[in-house]
């Protein structure tokens, strides 16, 4: 680890360690001598590479407010499988370009929650948080992220969803309706099929399917 690295970790200015190191001394300030002492060496990133934790996050709460791993991908001109990797934090470092290019991804899409409804319910399953949940510590591995709670009046029931979608007779609410129509778009379905499953008229679905979906709620399980 670097003089600056070890610094930060121990929370003490460099120029204190610095001194510790370079200054002929029998002791040390208790509290400086702990600080030192309580640092976990951590190996050095090769050069060109930074810890993959920040881009994993933005990621994911990316996902958490509707944007597909996909159309990630595609947003950032990657394969899928590298964004899919990072998403699943299967890779512990990213190259500093990548980072750059993800941050400015969610620098730009945090504030327009995308689509896909799809996309929202794998970030509910999995327990990844939108980016209201993160502040200015994303990027630091031991930041945890505040508690984000639904809206009131903005929750929606995916089991209802799916058994209308089946064709079973259940209530939804006008925003159940308006998911509804998304989920099934997603899954394929067709307009005409959709406006049957739903018991609305294709006017209805087509207008619902071209209206973006509001921002963050949460999913009953």
């Amino acid at each position: 680890m670097s003089l600056a690295a070890i610094a930060r970790a121990a929370n003490i200015a460099p120029r204190t360690l610095w001194s510790a190191m370079h200054t002929p001394r029998l002791w040390l300030q208790g509290s400086t001598g702990h600080a030192i002492l309580g640092v976990t060496p951590q190996p050095s990133l090769p050069a060109g590479f930074v810890h993959s934790v920040g881009a994993t996050r933005r990621i994911r709460a990316l996902v958490a407010i509707g944007y597909s791993l996909s159309g990630i991908a595609r947003a950032l001109n990657k394969w899928v499988q590298p964004v899919l990797d990072l998403a699943w934090a299967k890779r512990p470092t990213v190259t500093e370009d990548t980072h750059q290019l993800v941050a400015d991804l969610y620098e730009r899409l945090s504030d327009n929650p995308g689509t896909s409804v799809r996309a929202r319910n794998t970030a509910r399953r999995n327990g990844w948080v939108p980016p209201v949940a993160w502040d200015d510590n994303i990027d630091d591995p031991d930041a945890e992220p505040y508690e984000v709670g639904p809206a009131p009046d903005a929750l929606v029931d995916d089991v209802a969803i799916d058994c209308a979608l089946a064709g079973e007779q259940v209530h939804l609410s006008p925003l159940e309706e308006h998911h509804a129509v998304h989920v099934g778009h997603d899954r394929g379905m067709s307009i005409t099929r959709i406006s049957i499953r739903l018991g609305m008229s294709r006017d209805k679905v087509c207008r619902l399917a071209g209206t973006p979906l509001p921002g963050i709620y949460e999913l009953v399980a």
